[in-house]
């Protein structure tokens, strides 16, 4: 039967996600204290995922907020979670890499790549192929999601097929401009006030064979995942939660 969160428990959680926003140390130290305790029951990881994925009536910082407390859960206690939860975690990501949010879609693809880091790339079968298979879909964010992910894997060092990605295209800040795709109003021109120079190095090699149409690849090349709205507080969440330099970029 799939899981169900309990109203009360998801209350809980929700209020501790909020005051793990508040500027109050003494109201962050609480709240880490109250984190570790809950991390003694495994089932607050099944909460964590549901509030990224599917809680999508509340406000996008504190989705993304509960995917990288459960991204920390991931990197620290992994190897204690039960199947039935690391079955839902990776199944929700999935099943959600199409968010409407940029933001979201992020927090996910960083979660993908922080689970397969624990040696689930062995025991994913099913990620790199559905990953690839999505990058098909005719919806921009299901593309762009799963193009996301996989460039955190590639990041990682976890996936990276050879002549394809270079080390210059893994820079987020190299992310290459092509024209004549439409892209969403949110991602046109946000390079054009941090660059004096327009020249970005090329995202895929011209001459490397790859299964992906060319028609996907040059939308993938125009996807900018940097246009997007960045979230008041969410630098000072990221650096509290223990975010890397690369995540930060990923989110921001």
């Amino acid at each position: 039967m799939e899981w169900r969160p309990d109203e009360q428990g998801l209350q809980k959680v929700l209020q501790l996600l909020k005051d793990s926003q508040s500027p109050d140390t003494a109201t962050q130290r609480a709240v880490q204290k109250k984190l570790e305790q809950l991390n003694q029951f495994p089932d607050i990881n099944n909460y964590l995922i549901f509030v990224l994925t599917s809680l999508k009536s509340e406000d996008e910082p504190t989705r993304s907020l509960s995917g990288l407390i459960l991204k920390n859960n991931v990197k620290a206690h992994y190897q204690n979670f039960p199947p039935t939860v690391t079955e839902f975690i990776k199944r929700e990501c999935l099943n959600n890499i199409g968010d409407p949010s940029p933001l979201i879609r992020a927090t996910i693809g960083i979660l993908i790549s922080t689970i397969a880091s624990k040696g689930e790339m062995q025991m994913w079968p099913e990620l790199l192929p559905e990953l690839c298979n999505l990058l098909n879909s005719e919806d921009y964010n299901t593309c762009e999601g799963s193009f996301t992910a996989l460039q955190e894997l590639c990041k990682n060092r976890l996936f990276c097929p050879p002549g394809i990605i270079s080390d210059e295209s893994l820079d987020p800040w190299s992310t290459p401009q092509l024209s004549g795709v439409q892209q969403p109003s949110e991602t046109q021109n946000w390079k054009a006030g941090l660059m004096d120079d327009g020249s970005t190095g090329s995202l895929f090699s011209r001459f490397a064979r790859s299964p992906i149409s060319e028609e996907v690849l040059e939308a993938l090349r125009s996807a900018d995942r940097k246009g997007r709205d960045v979230v008041v507080g969410l630098s000072n969440s990221c650096c509290k939660w223990g975010c890397s330099k690369s995540e930060i970029s990923s989110l921001c």
